[in-house]
């Protein structure tokens, strides 16, 4: 499946979370960007009414830290794509989270995605495209995550894993980690949160300077996160008079 789809970027389809982690999300859009330069990448969020005080439009932890870390959406959009994987032109589905169950028509979804050749669904519950999958890849809850998150106002908080998952599952990060690995042919790159939001810093100016310690309890909001440089020191124009 991989390598076909390496081959042919157009009949591969992504549709990425809006719930998971910075860290997470950034690993996946290099992946998708670079390795696999998918044809159609997706970031279905269920959205809503503002209601200006605790319920914002997106209904999504991390919808805008998705789209800040690299996830850069490609194609035209959902019914689009459901058309294409009815036509034969996209041909294997890789699907993280069940999110777009909730911004399309069920129904619809359900007799597009039993045409593709290969579903991969990647997802901490069963839903109703974990009934479909060729493949089901058992995600993480938020509760069994260490990573960040950055809400709607561009601050980025962190979460702490509070659940040890069941022996043997790996997080989402490490999941993507090891299908770059087998689609590279080489050894999968280590996923140490810690360690990717550094590089997050590295390629994306908003995130400078970010670290789990400058995040610390509070968050810290993009873009200011960077150290400041210090002014260069100047000599006083007034020298001290001789004898004083």
């Amino acid at each position: 499946t991989w390598p076909a789809a390496k081959e042919e970027p157009a009949s591969l389809a992504v549709l990425a979370s809006p719930h998971l982690t910075n860290e997470e999300s950034f690993v996946l859009a290099n992946f998708v960007n670079e390795g696999l330069a998918a044809g159609h990448v997706l970031l279905p969020v269920e959205t809503g009414v503002d209601d200006g005080f605790l319920v914002r439009e997106e209904r999504a932890a991390n919808a805008r830290g998705a789209r800040e870390v690299g996830i850069e959406v490609r194609g035209h959009g959902i019914e689009a794509l459901l058309d294409a994987v009815e036509s034969g032109e996209v041909r294997t589905l890789w699907v993280l989270g069940a999110d777009l169950l909730a911004v399309a028509d069920n129904e619809r979804v359900v007799a597009a995605l039993q045409k593709a050749e290969t579903l991969i669904v990647q997802d901490s519950n069963r839903s109703g495209l974990t009934d479909l999958a060729t493949v089901v890849l058992p995600g993480l809850t938020f509760a069994e995550k260490d990573g960040s998150f950055t809400n709607h106002a561009g601050r980025v908080q962190r979460i702490r894993r509070a659940l040890n998952s069941p022996e043997g599952l790996l997080n989402d990060g490490e999941l993507v980690s090891a299908l770059r690995a087998q689609v590279e042919g080489a050894p999968a790159a280590a996923f140490e949160a810690a360690v990717v939001l550094e590089s997050i810093g590295a390629a994306r100016p908003l995130f400078e300077g970010m670290s789990f310690a400058r995040i610390g309890s509070e968050g810290a909001l993009l873009g200011e996160a960077a150290p400041v440089a210090e002014p260069a020191a100047t000599e006083s124009a007034e020298q001290p008079t001789e004898g004083a």
